[in-house]
C-alpha cells in the first residue's frame, strides 16, 4: 500500500482539503474518491491506499467536512459535483470516479455536468430507492444495515456528523431523500459499475440491479459486506476498479482541455 498526503486546493465554493497518493509508476487512468453524507474522505483511505501503488489517487474532504473550510454558502448535490470536477481536472486523465452512498448523486452530477472528466463512475451502496425517501424509513434502513459494518465504522460516522453539525447534516440529508438518481443516472454516458453489500438495506438488490439496467453499460457486483465497501473491503474493491480501469483509459482516452 501506498502512503497518501494532504494537499490544498482552492475552489469556486471554498478551500478543500485532499489525501493524495502517487504511484512511482503506473498505466492506470486516476481515481477519485467521493464520501458519503456528513463524511471525511477518512473510510475512503483503505481502497485509496491500495489504488495509490498503481494509479494517482485523489479523496477530497468535501466543503464544510473533514479538514476542508466551510462552503461559501449552502451547496447543491450539482455544486458539490462542480467542487469535485476541480479536484478531478487536476490529472491529464479523465477519471474513474469512486462515489459511496450521497456521494453517488454528486459523483453523478460530475457525470453529466462534464462528461470530460469521467471515464468511468464506479457508485457503491447508491441511495436511496424510492421506499426509503422518507426520514423514518431511511433511518431504519441505516440502523440495519450498521450493525453489520465494522465496528470502528460507527466511529467514523458519528465523528462526521458532529464535526459537520445538525443544520448542514439535516439539509444534506434532505437533498438526499429529494434527488431522483434512476433519473439523472439514465442520462449519463460513461460506463457505470455498481457496487453493494450483501447485508446494505439502504441499496437494497433490486433497486441496484434496476440502476444497472439504466446505466450505460451498466453492471452490478455484490460483495460480502455490507454499506461502506471503501472501508470495510478496500482489497476487493480495488480489485475490480484496477481490472475496469484499462477498458476506460480505452474508450474515454485523453482529455481535451477547452480552450
Amino acid at each position: 500500500m501506498t502512503a497518501l498526503r494532504w494537499r490544498t486546493l482552492p475552489t469556486r465554493y471554498g478551500r478543500v482539503r485532499l489525501r493524495v497518493g502517487r504511484p512511482a509508476a503506473g498505466s492506470h487512468p486516476p481515481v477519485v474518491l467521493v464520501p458519503g453524507l456528513a463524511m471525511s474522505s477518512r473510510y475512503m483511505v483503505p481502497t485509496a491506499e491500495r489504488l495509490a501503488a498503481r494509479c494517482e489517487v485523489a479523496a477530497p474532504d468535501l466543503p464544510g467536512a473533514g479538514r476542508s473550510g466551510p462552503p461559501i454558502r449552502p451547496l447543491s448535490v450539482a455544486e458539490m459535483g462542480d467542487v469535485v470536477a476541480e479536484v478531478t481536472s487536476r490529472a491529464d486523465l479523465p477519471a474513474v470516479v469512486i462515489a459511496n452512498s450521497f456521494g453517488c448523486q454528486i459523483a453523478v452530477e460530475l457525470a453529466l455536468r462534464h462528461r470530460e472528466l469521467v471515464a468511468r463512475l464506479v457508485l457503491t451502496g447508491p441511495v436511496l430507492p424510492p421506499p426509503l425517501r422518507t426520514p423514518t424509513a431511511a433511518a431504519r434502513a441505516w440502523a440495519r444495515t450498521q450493525i453489520h459494518e465494522p465496528p470502528g465504522m460507527l466511529a467514523v460516522s458519528l465523528a462526521g456528523a458532529v464535526h459537520t453539525g445538525a443544520r448542514k447534516g439535516l439539509r444534506n440529508f434532505q437533498q438526499t431523500l429529494r434527488y431522483r438518481l434512476e433519473e439523472r443516472l439514465a442520462s449519463v454516458v460513461a460506463p457505470v459499475l455498481l457496487v453493494r453489500g450483501h447485508h446494505d438495506r439502504m441499496a437494497p438488490r433490486r433497486w441496484t440491479r434496476r440502476l444497472a439496467a439504466l446505466a450505460e453499460r451498466g453492471r452490478l457486483v455484490e460483495l460480502p459486506a455490507a454499506h461502506a465497501l471503501t472501508y470495510s473491503s478496500p482489497t476487493a474493491l480495488a480489485r475490480l476498479v484496477l481490472d475496469a480501469a484499462p477498458h476506460a483509459a480505452r474508450s474515454a482516452g485523453p482529455r481535451h482541455h477547452q480552450p
